[in-house]
Protein backbone atom coordinates (compact mmCIF):
# COMPACT_ATOMS: atom_id res chain seq x y z
CA UNK A 1 0.00 0.00 0.00
CA UNK A 2 1.11 3.56 -0.79
CA UNK A 3 1.70 6.29 1.52
CA UNK A 4 -1.62 8.10 0.50
CA UNK A 5 -3.47 4.81 1.02
CA UNK A 6 -1.95 5.23 4.88
CA UNK A 7 -3.08 9.03 4.80
CA UNK A 8 -6.63 8.64 4.38
CA UNK A 9 -7.03 6.01 5.97
CA UNK A 10 -5.94 7.69 9.29
CA UNK A 11 -7.90 10.43 8.62
CA UNK A 12 -11.00 8.69 7.91
CA UNK A 13 -10.24 6.79 11.28
CA UNK A 14 -9.93 10.16 12.83
CA UNK A 15 -13.27 11.17 11.69
CA UNK A 16 -15.10 8.19 13.02
CA UNK A 17 -13.88 9.52 16.24
CA UNK A 18 -15.00 12.69 16.09
CA UNK A 19 -18.14 11.45 14.87
CA UNK A 20 -19.04 10.01 17.93
CA UNK A 21 -17.88 12.56 20.29
CA UNK A 22 -18.29 15.77 19.12
CA UNK A 23 -16.30 18.43 20.90
CA UNK A 24 -18.09 21.35 22.11
CA UNK A 25 -19.22 24.50 19.95
CA UNK A 26 -17.52 27.44 19.94
CA UNK A 27 -14.23 24.91 19.90
CA UNK A 28 -11.89 24.20 16.92
CA UNK A 29 -9.86 21.27 16.56
CA UNK A 30 -6.96 20.52 14.38
CA UNK A 31 -6.08 17.06 14.31
CA UNK A 32 -3.25 15.41 12.10
CA UNK A 33 -3.29 12.22 10.91
CA UNK A 34 -0.02 10.73 11.54
CA UNK A 35 1.23 6.99 10.69
CA UNK A 36 0.89 5.31 13.97
CA UNK A 37 -3.38 6.21 13.92
CA UNK A 38 -3.33 3.64 11.30
CA UNK A 39 -2.21 0.94 13.17
CA UNK A 40 -3.44 1.58 16.78
CA UNK A 41 -6.63 -0.51 17.44
CA UNK A 42 -9.91 2.28 16.84
CA UNK A 43 -10.74 1.91 20.91
CA UNK A 44 -7.57 3.51 22.04
CA UNK A 45 -7.85 6.10 19.45
CA UNK A 46 -11.13 6.90 21.11
CA UNK A 47 -9.68 6.64 24.62
CA UNK A 48 -7.14 9.11 23.71
CA UNK A 49 -9.43 11.69 21.89
CA UNK A 50 -11.60 11.68 25.30
CA UNK A 51 -8.49 11.79 27.73
CA UNK A 52 -7.35 15.27 25.70
CA UNK A 53 -10.75 16.37 25.38
CA UNK A 54 -11.38 16.19 28.76
CA UNK A 55 -7.97 17.57 29.75
CA UNK A 56 -8.72 20.34 26.94
CA UNK A 57 -12.32 21.40 28.56
CA UNK A 58 -10.50 21.56 31.93
CA UNK A 59 -8.01 24.50 30.75
CA UNK A 60 -11.15 26.12 28.76
CA UNK A 61 -13.10 26.36 32.24
CA UNK A 62 -9.61 27.43 34.13
CA UNK A 63 -9.69 30.11 31.87
CA UNK A 64 -12.89 31.90 31.65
Amino acid sequence: MGKAVDRNRAKRRLRSVLRGDRPPSGVDLVLVARPPAVAVPYASLVDEYRRLSQRLLGQLERAA
